[in-house]
């Protein structure tokens, strides 16, 4: 498995703007890091969660193919991720659409890895795959080392765009 990681870390660059990263590392961890299901999410970009890329094995690529989430799951994830990374059982009772697409995927467990910059929780890495959670939670290590990665490849795209957002609330409140 570090073999695959090194192997990315020399593929992987910045993209054009964090999407473009986040689709790469997503692309990347499908496609040689043994998950069916990838995608990244980021925090604090103009006051909320922002799904920022994602690749499924099934073949679709982007935000578009994840199942939407509420407001509501966006910001306990980001709560959660706060805590540190964790697996998530799909085997479980039915809570909406979102899971019942996930587990059309073949997708009967989640790992979430946080992804860091500069001591601040930048985003979350989710990885889903059909195996047990306990067998999953074996592969977080290599999980949260594409984590790191991300954090590398994303956090100064991520930094500018806050930054922006942030000059940008700065303006509303002198106009208002």
């Amino acid at each position: 498995r570090r073999h695959h990681i090194l192997d990315a870390l020399r593929r992987l660059a910045p993209g054009s703007d964090p999407e473009a990263t986040a689709n790469a590392i997503c692309t990347e961890i499908v496609s040689n890091g043994g998950f069916p299901s990838a995608a990244i999410y980021g925090f604090g970009t103009e006051d909320r969660v922002t799904a920022l890329g994602a690749c499924l094995r099934s073949g679709q690529d982007g935000v578009a193919a994840l199942p939407p989430l509420s407001a509501g799951r966006m910001d306990a994830l980001q709560a959660k991720a706060a805590e540190g990374p964790w697996v998530d059982d799909l085997r479980g009772p039915d809570d909406g659409s979102p899971r019942a697409r996930i587990a059309s995927l073949g997708v009967s467990a989640i790992a979430f890895a946080p992804i860091v910059s500069d001591g601040c929780l930048i985003g979350l890495l989710t990885a889903g795959t059909g195996e047990t959670p306990a067998e999953l939670s074996l592969r977080m290590p290599g999980l949260l080392e594409f984590a790191a990665l991300s954090s590398s490849l994303l956090g100064p795209g991520l930094r500018r765009r806050s930054e922006r957002a942030g000059e940008r609330a700065l303006l509303r409140a002198v106009i208002s």
